[in-house]
């Protein structure tokens, strides 16, 4: 577990702006308006800004020691990945929408 108190990190952000990852000797990062728009880009099915609160508490929670500022991006392009494949399989097995029956009809 990643100690925010230790490294003067709010550990409850109200929203993705708001997020300071810790990182390993270095300052924490705060989350780009590039990188949330990258993410968003190439994960169009899913609430970016949600999941990256939940990779917060994740990496806080599950994380021994905080990580290079690479490696912090390298997690949250996976765990982006990761909720969008899972979003695009749920869309396919239940559609919001009823399917059109073939033939227009």
């Amino acid at each position: 577990m990643i100690h925010t108190d230790e490294l003067g990190i709010p550990d409850q952000p109200q929203c993705w702006q708001d997020i300071l990852w810790p990182l390993a000797g270095q300052p924490a990062m705060p989350t780009s308006a590039t990188l949330y728009e990258e993410l968003c880009w190439e994960n169009p099915d899913i609430d970016v800004g949600e999941q990256l609160l939940k990779a917060f508490h994740y990496m806080i929670d599950r994380w021994d020691q905080p990580g290079e500022a690479k490696n912090v991006v390298i997690f949250l392009k996976k765990w982006m990945s990761l909720n969008q494949k899972n979003a695009q399989q749920a869309a396919r097995y239940f559609p919001k929408e009823a399917p059109k029956p073939a033939g227009g009809q």
